[in-house]
This record gives C-alpha cells, sequence and structure tokens, in this order.
C-alpha cells in the first residue's frame, strides 16, 4: 500500500536523476515543468501535481488510482474536492483523501478495523471527535476495541459514545490514571460465548465457554462483554494499572422501583460478573448483593507496572438470569436500562490507592452513558 507508493515514487525519482542531471532532485522544479507541460500523468511520483491529475477525465482517473496504488480505495469526489489548488502534490492529497475516508459519516467499524493501522492513527489525529489529550495509539485502542463488538455500528457514534464514559483515577500525590469501559451488544446463547482472558493475555482465547463456568440457561438468560482500556496518565511516573466498577440500581428511572434489589425481580443471583485468567483460572461470582447500596463488583490490578502513556485491555461477562421469560419473551431491557457500571476505587501496584473523580458517568448496561 503505502510503501508501494513511496517504492514507485523512488524509482521513478531515480530514473529522473539518471537521465535530467543534478537539478532535477529539486522537486519544486520538476513540479513547475510538468504543469508547464500540462501533461497527463503516466506514474504516480512525487512530483506528480493535482494539476496534472485533473487533465484525466474522471474515468482516466479511477483508472490511474487504481493502477497507481494496486486497488486501494478511494472516494474519487473526496480526492477531486482535495485537489482544488493545482499546485498540490497528488501524493499528499491522496494521503489526505484516505484519512478522510476512514471518518465519512457512512464509514462503519468494520470500515475503521478494515483499515492500516497506520491509517487509523492518522484519521484519529485528525478527528474532531476524540480527545487530543490522549494518546493516538492509545485511542486506537480503545476505538478498536470497543468496534470489535458491533462491527456495523457507525464510526462517528462509536467514537462520540467511548469518550462519553471516561473514568478518571487520581491520588493525593497527583497520580492519575483513565479507563474507557465499553459494553458489546448483547449475546442470546451465553453458554456458547468462548471466552477471551483477561488483561493478562488480552490477545489469547480460552478453551473455556461460559457455560462451563457457571449454570447458564440458554433459553433464559443472556451475556454481555464489558471490556475497558487502562491508560497510565501520570507524566513521568510507573504506576500500576487496575480499575473497579461495581453495579449500580438507578433508582430514578425505575418506576415504582420493580427492580430494586430489594425486589424479587433482582436476586442476589440474578447477575454474576464472569472471567477466565491466562493461568486457567476462571471465576463466576454474584455480582449483586441484597442491600440498596454497596452492590457487588468487579475488580482487577495488574502486578507489573505501565510506563506514562502506556495501556491495557481488560475484560469480564456479566451474566444475566432469567433475562427472557413469558413476561419478555425479547429480553427484559428495561431492567439493562435500570442498572448501570460506575468507577469504584482500586488499590494499584505499590499499594497507592486511587480513587475516581466525583460524578464519574455511569456506563448502563444498553450501554448508554447518563450523569447522577
Amino acid at each position: 500500500m503505502r510503501r508501494t507508493l513511496v517504492a514507485i515514487a523512488t524509482l521513478a525519482i531515480a530514473l529522473t536523476t539518471a537521465s535530467c542531471g543534478s537539478n532535477t532532485d529539486n522537486l519544486q522544479a520538476t513540479k513547475q515543468a510538468t504543469q508547464a507541460a500540462e501533461v497527463s500523468p503516466e506514474r504516480l511520483t512525487e512530483t506528480t501535481t493535482c494539476g496534472s491529475f485533473l487533465t484525466l477525465d474522471e474515468a482516466g482517473q479511477a483508472e490511474f488510482i487504481e493502477r497507481e496504488t494496486n486497488g486501494q480505495k478511494y472516494d474519487l469526489a473526496k480526492l477531486q474536492s482535495l485537489c482544488s489548488n493545482p499546485d498540490d502534490y497528488l501524493m499528499e492529497v491522496m494521503e489526505d483523501a484516505r484519512i478522510l475516508l476512514a471518518f465519512d459519516s457512512n464509514s462503519t467499524c468494520a470500515d475503521f478495523l478494515g483499515s492500516d493501522q497506520k491509517l487509523r492513527i492518522e484519521a484519529l489525529s485528525k478527528a474532531t471527535t476524540v480527545p487530543t489529550k490522549d494518546s493516538v495509539v492509545f485511542t486506537d485502542k480503545i476505538v478498536s476495541s470497543r468496534c470489535e463488538g458491533n462491527p456495523q455500528e457507525n464510526l462517528i457514534a462509536a467514537t462520540e459514545s467511548i469518550f462519553a464514559t471516561h473514568w478518571q483515577y487520581a491520588d493525593a500525590a497527583g497520580l492519575t490514571a483513565s479507563v474507557y469501559p465499553t459494553i458489546s451488544s448483547l449475546s442470546p446463547t451465553p453458554s456458547t460465548i468462548e471466552l477471551k482472558y483477561g488483561f493478562t493475555k488480552e490477545d489469547g482465547w480460552s478453551t473455556a465457554e461460559l457455560g462451563k463456568i457457571c449454570t447458564v440457561d440458554d433459553q433464559r438468560d443472556a451475556a454481555i462483554e464489558i471490556t475497558a482500556i487502562l491508560m497510565n496518565t501520570t507524566a513521568g511516573n510507573d504506576l500500576g494499572l487496575g480499575w473497579s466498577t461495581e453495579l449500580r440500581y438507578i433508582a430514578s428511572a425505575d418506576e415504582g422501583e420493580k427492580y430494586s434489589p430489594e425486589t424479587s425481580l433482582a436476586p442476589e443471583d440474578r447477575f454474576k460478573f464472569v472471567t477466565i485468567f491466562s493461568d486457567g483460572e476462571s471465576v463466576c461470582e454474584s455480582a449483586l448483593a441484597a442491600e440498596y447500596e454497596g452492590l457487588g463488583g468487579y475488580g482487577m490490578t495488574r502486578s507489573e507496572a505501565s510506563a506514562p502513556n502506556e495501556s491495557s485491555k481488560d475484560r469480564v461477562y456479566l451474566l444475566i438470569k432469567d433475562y427472557y421469560g413469558p413476561a419478555t419473551p425479547d429480553g427484559d431491557t428495561e431492567l439493562l436500562s435500570v442498572y448501570g457500571l460506575v468507577a469504584r476505587g482500586y488499590k494499584a501496584t505499590g499499594g497507592l490507592n486511587l480513587d475516581p473523580q466525583e460524578n464519574s458517568p455511569v456506563l448502563l448496561l444498553t450501554g448508554e452513558t447518563i450523569e447522577l
């Protein structure tokens, strides 16, 4: 792809230099000569201008781009628009067109995941929907994590949703960390979900299925995957990354409080956090206690420290018992709208206690974010 473009350009420049002498290595002079001749380009080089490219008709432009880039995808209308200045170098404009293509308003998460990482990072660095205070490589990890859970989601909507839920942690000495949690789409057959490891081995796959760890009824139960990207945001200090979350009952969203932890519709074992570790250990534990406050949760801390701007990915699964039933044949979506994940403090490597910022947003089990 890009290497091919550079290789073609390098070869063309070498041939030009050999035949025309030392003055031809001046790109500006070569560009002016090309413009003066008003000759349609035969090959794509670093000196090819927009002006020469636009001498081709639309069919010729499409054929030229496809031939010279080994079939890379370009939005020809965007490329023509970006070529409004005939003096611009075509290769630079083409790079901008590729970046814009990645964040087209109709682009999906699948388009993002199918792009080269270099292109994704350059696109994110120019996008207004992502926070510039975070490293772009880290942002790429966040968006990729969200997109893996729902490839058909609109890309812009996904990025906006991701950064709506941002938990910041800090201690009295100024050490800080950030957590970006996301919720994947709900799975109707949880027993067959093949579990991925937690962040001790984030790219690995376990051989365990959820149904082998918890007691699962595929006719009544459902499950969602919760992923979190953790980042050390402390300048100049290594920091152990960790996070802790708990289920929070949103009473204000529940008319009549029928889903309160104290009712039969939300028994203690209705929610279970499920995780598996790279050493084979697995955990299936109730996530909900019977009290109104202090609901059960999930937490994990890495044993090794992370450098500034270094990030890790963690995942945990939430099993929802009796999600389907006679009264809710299509799923108890109302239940998901009155329970959410909130940030809790955690103990980082070295015994440091990091507390979440006040008024941290709540990530509902529907995937929406609300402020309490």
